[in-house]
């Protein structure tokens, strides 16, 4: 990621852009990105709305008596799972994006007597994507040359 980093700031660069600018456009689309991909997604909108109005803005349980929970509540839209098997599914692709918006999706790998279990909760505001600010972390390396003392960029060769 770090040399996806650099090599995108020096194309911004090259092309006349501002310092920073292509980390705070790729954080942009990163978080628009995850945006979509929940805006999309029935599971993702159901099951945030059972969190927000949850006491502790949990679920602990079954990836099953989740299905359930969420089924009861919701009108079947075309996109809806047919069963608590394609609704675990579902879960595990959208948790990459639930983490990036602040829970935390832990889904055991092995089943129990009664199913998969499961906890999601919500544990702080969504991340804020890389701005202008990150760009300092990223920074090039620069060393002194020693015939001109012009600075050089210190780079890995492969």
């Amino acid at each position: 990621m770090a040399d996806f980093s650099f090599l995108g700031e020096a194309v911004y660069r090259a092309s006349g852009k501002a310092e920073g600018a292509f980390l705070s456009d790729y954080g942009r689309n990163r978080s628009e990105g995850v945006h979509r991909t929940i805006d999309s997604s029935p599971v993702a909108s159901k099951l945030i709305e059972l969190l927000e109005v949850s006491l502790n803005q949990e679920f602990k349980g079954t990836i099953g008596a989740l299905y359930e929970e969420l089924n009861e509540r919701t009108h079947h839209e075309e996109a809806w799972p047919k069963s608590a098997r394609g609704f675990g599914s579902a879960l595990r692709r959208l948790a990459p994006s639930l983490r990036t918006l602040g829970y935390e999706v832990e889904i055991n790998e092995k089943p129990s007597n009664d199913g998969y279990r499961c906890r999601i909760s919500k544990v702080q505001e969504p991340h804020q994507s890389l701005t202008t600010n990150d760009h300092e972390q990223y920074e090039p390396t620069f060393v002194q040359n020693e015939k001109n003392h012009e600075p050089e960029l210190e780079y890995e060769e492969f």
